[in-house]
């Protein structure tokens, strides 16, 4: 489920981009230089909520929510099959992470156009991950016990609280 709503949230904010897109750089180019240059000092005025994250690190998944796969197996008590398939998703899962920071580019020196551009890509990279996770994750869980549903559920509460 909370897949399903991350994949709903990330859709909307596509469709936003979508909308807001060929207006923006019609206005955009309608602009003369000074204005341009005054529009993308824009981008160094961000509020105290949101950080400016340095370029290096834009692309990269946070280490504070490495994939559980030791803790989930610990708590479920998997048997050889649901570890298998455990580990068939965390190789997913792995990869997907791989596609999100391979279609990531940092967005320094960027046009205000190109960055929502890049921001259309980061959102296709992480739309990507979610549909190579979601057939393996419905996989694991199909194999798991209500009881072990209900525990794998507790994790990612857990983590994303």
């Amino acid at each position: 489920g909370r897949l399903a709503a991350m994949q709903q949230r990330l859709e909307a904010m596509k469709s936003a981009i979508a909308r807001l897109r060929t207006p923006f750089e019609t206005f955009y180019e309608s602009l003369d230089d000074d204005q341009k240059r005054g529009l993308a000092a824009f981008a160094d005025q961000r509020a105290p909520f949101a950080p400016r994250v340095p370029a290096a690190q834009s692309c990269t998944p946070p280490d504070a929510l490495p994939w559980p796969a030791a803790e989930i197996e610990a708590k479920l008590h998997l048997n050889d099959a649901q570890r298998e398939q455990l580990g068939a998703l965390s190789r997913m899962a792995a990869f997907a992470r791989n596609t999100v920071n391979f279609d990531c580019q940092p967005d320094d020196n960027l046009s205000p156009p190109d960055r929502l551009a890049t921001a259309e890509t980061r959102l296709d990279a992480m739309l990507d991950a979610i549909k190579q996770v979601q057939p393996a994750l419905e996989e694991f869980l199909a194999m798991l016990s209500d009881r072990q549903k209900a525990q794998f559920d507790t994790i990612g509460a857990k983590r994303t609280s």
